[in-house]
């Protein structure tokens, strides 16, 4: 089981039933069945709304991890996540990140919305209303006016 915080950051309670793999990393749930090929206990998951990382049940308020591309458009090929799991993942696990948005710059970006639907023809999530948003890179928050300098030379 999960018990140890990670450079002074304490790990959510709902994470603290996690296993922990040989190098000591917790193993989200998503990563236990990664390599399955039958997807029912992706589909569990979302029909019980339960966490991709703790596999506990989901708030009102969720987060997607998404690269800045999905950001743009709202769009998230990655599952729900309780908010204070993808704090805990964005800041201590970079390279569980990678897993979530795969293809990305490098950097990720969290939208945490109480707003957001399933869309079958997209086979992903989309927000329907306001998101807060926070851009990530090896475990650290991008400071907004970074953001905003890149987003203007971008013409976005």
């Amino acid at each position: 089981m999960a018990n140890a915080d990670h450079d002074n950051i304490k790990m959510p309670e709902s994470m603290r039933r996690l296993s922990l793999d040989g190098a000591g990393k917790l193993i989200p749930v998503f990563m236990e069945h990664a390599d399955d090929p039958d997807t029912t206990w992706k589909l569990s998951l979302l029909a019980n709304r339960l966490c991709a990382i703790s596999g506990e049940k989901l708030g009102e308020t969720v987060s997607f991890i998404c690269t800045p591309d999905e950001a743009e458009l709202k769009s998230y090929r990655s599952m729900p996540i309780r908010p204070e799991c993808a704090d805990y993942i964005l800041r201590c696990r970079p390279d569980v990140v990678e897993l979530l948005a795969p293809g990305g710059p490098g950097f990720f970006v969290s939208h945490t919305t109480d707003n957001y639907v399933f869309n079958p023809s997209k086979m992903g999530f989309e927000a329907t209303g306001d998101v807060v948003e926070r851009f990530w890179d090896e475990g650290n928050i991008i400071p907004d006016e970074i953001i905003l300098s890149l987003k203007t030379l971008m013409g976005r």
